[in-house]
């Protein structure tokens, strides 16, 4: 239904002292009573554009989204892109002879967008579009060769009804590239106070400058049990569907790698409640009896902070298991259509989805119980509340926003924080960025393209650490083949490249342990300083440089398998893997 549709519409003038604009109002629309108020402005001192849209009289479930502004028209040009926030970054030449368009929906504040913007440089000249209302918002994007690439926003209802002022604005550009697109991100994320970097962050709880250049060792689960109708069911070999691990045997596991070398690290623990890996949440206490209960876990605990381990537990408060003891459906998400949000993918099978405005509470519970079990860890990672869409619940019991649910989210960050924690969550998504530590990867969209079946398009550039480098923990894992990055490429190279943490295994190889120890020492020197610069030093795109705020420059060569770093003191360092 297009605006041009309307049979009343109205245009004036609008100017106030910081800009100049029009509003406009349309209604009239075909079988639908809404009136929709526009409002397009020039702010007069930095030159940036402003669209603001309004709807009145939207019924319940009338709308599915409104598609408004207009994609910006540009004629595609041999050095032409589009910049898209997909998971850590990429850019969409022009040049790319295959018609491409969204695999995902492109929603805001997930990891199909990382950050709540996107841009596109043609001959140098470009833009950049800031969502302000990032809440109930997507973006698409539509590339052909011969027209080049459409990128625009899609407004989506919130509750069933478009409810409130949707905003974004657009900067231009005489000069510009994908890094001064994220540089202007950040100064805006700056003037609203989100930036918060490492070094601040560390005033607050000072364990976490134990992070800054220590290695992620990711144990096996302690406990693994998998329900019938999970989709990590193995039917064929049903003795595969439970397995359990002591504690003790996973502090011998941890005390052999440190014998190999790995001499401080961040434990990520997997599977230690009292029913196993992603089962019965949110009701994880006791640990795991199987393993040892709550005495053989604060034992492991005790073990592990003689040895400079840092100890850490994967714990969730999102996915809602049926089977969980305080389980009830009046607490589960209910969706606008009616319906609980179901699924059985995970191995503790039937679930809901926990409503965010009910999980606060189940945080406190848990790790006030931890604290008089004496089992409370030193580091917390809360699961894919930072990587998955924000929910919606109808419940009129728990009514909750997507606007709220994100704000529940950061609630349980900052209750685990406020205990002296190290919080962390999935993947590196902006809103969440100044109330968490860490995530467990920030890498680019190459799997989900091959889980969605897609052939591998764009390339990989990391826009989201241009903008947030210093204000997060990213680990890389230096174990090949590694999740989310180009095929054959090395998870080490692209460690070194984005100045990130290291990560393994307990079953990491010698070779890696030494990897690991150097991309530790590379941390230690860029970890709370920004990524200041990308670029690629010849037309293969496998030869690329950062540059850091320490002065610490870092080249690597994909195709040769070798880096260069020239560190602040201006030695060098060559290696090849």
């Amino acid at each position: 239904m297009p605006f041009s549709s309307a049979n009343k519409i109205q245009h004036c003038l609008y100017n106030t002292g910081v800009g100049d604009g029009v509003v406009s109002e349309y209604s009239g629309f075909k079988d639908c009573n809404i009136t929709i108020h526009t409002y397009v402005w020039m702010e007069k001192q930095t030159k940036y554009l402003h669209f603001e849209l309004t709807v009145e009289n939207d019924e319940k479930s009338q709308l599915s989204n409104i598609k408004w502004p207009s994609p910006i028209e540009s004629k595609p040009c041999k050095d032409g892109y589009a910049v898209l926030p997909i998971m850590q970054g990429m850019l969409l030449p022009d040049s790319e002879p295959n018609e491409i368009h969204n695999f995902m929906t492109g929603r805001m504040l997930s990891r199909e967008s990382s950050m709540p913007w996107w841009g596109q440089v043609s001959q140098k000249e470009g833009y950049i579009a800031i969502v302000e209302t990032l809440w109930d918002a997507e973006y698409w994007y539509y590339h052909q060769y011969d027209s080049g690439t459409s990128v625009g926003i899609s407004w989506l209802p919130s509750l069933g009804t478009m409810r409130y002022t949707r905003k974004m604005q657009l900067h231009f550009y005489e000069k510009c590239n994908y890094v001064s697109l994220c540089k202007d991100f950040r100064a805006y994320e700056k003037a609203l106070g989100k930036l918060v970097t490492l070094k601040e962050k560390v005033i607050k709880n000072p364990l976490l400058e134990n992070m800054i250049g220590t290695t992620v060792i990711y144990t096996p689960s302690v406990y693994w049990h998998c329900e019938p109708e999970s989709d990590y069911y193995d039917k064929e070999n049903p003795e595969k569907n439970d397995f359990i691990h002591s504690f003790s045997w996973i502090g011998q596991q941890l005390k052999e790698i440190k014998a190999r070398g790995i001499d401080q690290a961040y434990v990520h623990i997997d599977g230690w409640g009292q029913a196993g890996y992603d089962n019965k949440h949110p009701d994880v206490l006791p640990p795991s009896p199987k393993s040892g209960g709550a005495e053989g876990f604060s034992q492991l605990l005790q073990d592990m902070r003689q040895m400079n381990y840092i100890p850490a537990v994967h714990d969730q408060y999102r996915d809602y298991y049926v089977r969980a003891e305080s389980y009830d459906e009046q607490q589960a998400v209910l969706m606008t259509n009616g319906e609980i949000d179901r699924e059985t993918m995970w191995p503790g099978g039937s679930q809901g989805v926990l409503c965010a405005m009910l999980a606060p509470a189940y945080v406190t519970r848990n790790y006030s119980k931890m604290e008089e079990m004496d089992i409370l860890p030193d580091g917390a990672y809360l699961d894919v509340f930072s990587v998955i869409e924000l929910d919606e619940c109808d419940n009129p019991a728990h009514r909750m926003t997507r606007k709220e649910c994100m704000e529940k989210r950061i609630e349980c960050f900052e209750i685990i924080r406020s205990k002296g924690l190290i919080i962390s969550s999935e993947e590196s998504v902006s809103e969440y960025v100044s109330h968490l530590d860490l995530v467990n990867h920030g890498p680019y969209s190459y799997a989900l393209m091959d889980y969605y079946k897609v052939e591998p398009f764009g390339i990989p550039v990391p826009l989201f650490n241009l903008v947030y480098h210093d204000c997060l923990l990213i680990p890389w894992c230096v174990d090949d083949p590694v999740w989310g990055i180009g095929k054959d490429e090395s998870g080490f190279l692209h460690g070194l490249l984005n100045g990130g943490l290291p990560s393994v295994s307990t079953t990491v190889s010698d070779k890696n342990i030494a990897n690991a120890n150097f991309l530790g020492r590379l941390h230690k020197e860029v970890g709370k300083s920004e990524m200041l610069s990308h670029s690629f030093l010849d037309t293969s795109g496998k030869n690329q440089q950062t540059i850091f705020g320490s002065g610490t420059k870092v080249t690597v060569d994909f195709d040769r398998n070798t880096y260069e770093i020239v560190w602040s003191d201006k030695t060098m360092t060559n290696g090849k893997i």
